[in-house]
């Protein structure tokens, strides 16, 4: 649910993206008035679109904005100090069960029988996606969500992002390797199976279409990455403290 991304878009509106804080946190929004929200898309007009899941929700109170005592979160805390404190272990038990892996060749399933069904086959994914957008309205790109077959089960990456992507992407087929989801709350194995297309025939095909699109949008994104990086850095390399509000933005006269 908190990771839920409900899409909105209409040829008069554009497009517009909201989660659950963006909705939930709204200053007008009524308790006990039941809302929708859609993790996909949602077309204003138009032929519709299977959203992958909808949620309903309702404001029950609101809290006063206030620092609680440890004693209120002391649990809260020490769950998250031994998820902190465990993420090295689980990385390096990790490692030692991809080299183990990586010596065999074999897929993880005939390495690690006893754990078979914990084992995910995902299906095809790329890095980032766009998705499907009617009337050729132009849609940001956004990382892809990881599914696949567990034993019986079908399953989905939780929190699969960036660094989970990179560590996937950097590896190639047939090695074996070690990815972290966002929220750091899982380690996985990974094996790559295979890659469509090849490298080599994505590498000619980048170079072919130049400068696209969707490459401008990803470098702006990354730009501000970096933009956003910069001010973060020196405001803690010169300690700069704010003693005043932001002036608003606009024109003047």
């Amino acid at each position: 649910l908190a990771r839920a991304t409900e899409t909105l878009f209409g040829q008069q509106t554009g497009m517009m993206r909201r989660t659950l804080i963006d909705v939930g946190f709204a200053k007008d929004l009524a308790p006990f008035v039941t809302q929708r929200l859609v993790d996909g898309m949602v077309q204003q007009g138009g032929f519709p679109i299977a959203p992958d899941q909808v949620f309903t929700y309702w404001r029950e109170e609101v809290e006063p904005e206030s620092v609680p005592l440890l004693d209120d979160v002391r649990d809260d805390v020490v769950r998250a100090w031994k998820m902190q404190q465990a993420l090295p272990l689980a990385r390096a038990k990790a490692e030692q069960l991809a080299q183990q892996a990586a010596q065999s060749g074999q897929p993880l399933v005939a390495v690690f029988p006893d754990n078979a069904s914990q084992v995910i086959r995902s299906d095809p994914f790329s890095w980032m996606t766009r998705g499907a957008m009617p009337g050729g309205m132009p849609m940001r790109p956004t990382l892809s969500p990881v599914k696949g077959q567990a034993g019986d089960r079908r399953v989905s990456v939780a929190g699969a992002g960036e660094d989970f992507m990179r560590a996937v992407f950097d590896l190639q087929v047939g090695q074996v390797g070690v990815a972290v989801n966002q929220p750091q709350t899982f380690v996985y194995v990974v094996r790559i199976e295979a890659e469509e297309p090849s490298d080599q025939q994505r590498r000619e095909a980048f170079f072919a279409a130049g400068l696209t699109n969707e490459l401008a949008e990803l470098a702006q994104l990354q730009l501000g990455d970096i933009v956003r990086d910069w001010y973060s850095t020196l405001e803690r390399e010169y300690e700069i403290k704010w003693s005043r509000p932001p002036l608003p933005t606009g024109n003047f006269e």
